[in-house]
């Protein structure tokens, strides 16, 4: 839910962030609009990468958190296992 309100304020603010960066530049003299123009455009294709990168890297961490997790389970397991099982030497109900 956070992430849903957090984006939806972002995009309030974004929806009007290209259009007056052309509109910016536009308004420039000819021969200084290039390199305005092309700073634009960068940030223009750096937010289109985000998404772009984003759901591998995210499928990444959940398989990290996902394998810390386990692992940390089993070490607990291991730790409350091995007090309370007997050697093999004094279980009492094992045979030569």
């Amino acid at each position: 839910m956070q992430f849903g309100v957090a984006r939806f304020f972002l995009g309030l603010g974004e929806s009007g962030n290209f259009p007056a960066a052309i509109k910016t530049v536009a308004s420039g003299s000819e021969s200084e609009r290039s390199w305005p123009l092309a700073s634009s455009l960068r940030s223009e294709c750096r937010s289109d990468l985000g998404p772009a990168l984003c759901p591998g890297d995210a499928a990444l961490r959940l398989a990290h958190a996902a394998f810390l997790t386990t692992g940390v389970f089993s070490v607990l397991w291991i730790l409350w296992w091995f007090p309370l099982f007997p050697a093999t030497q004094e279980h009492s109900t094992l045979t030569a």
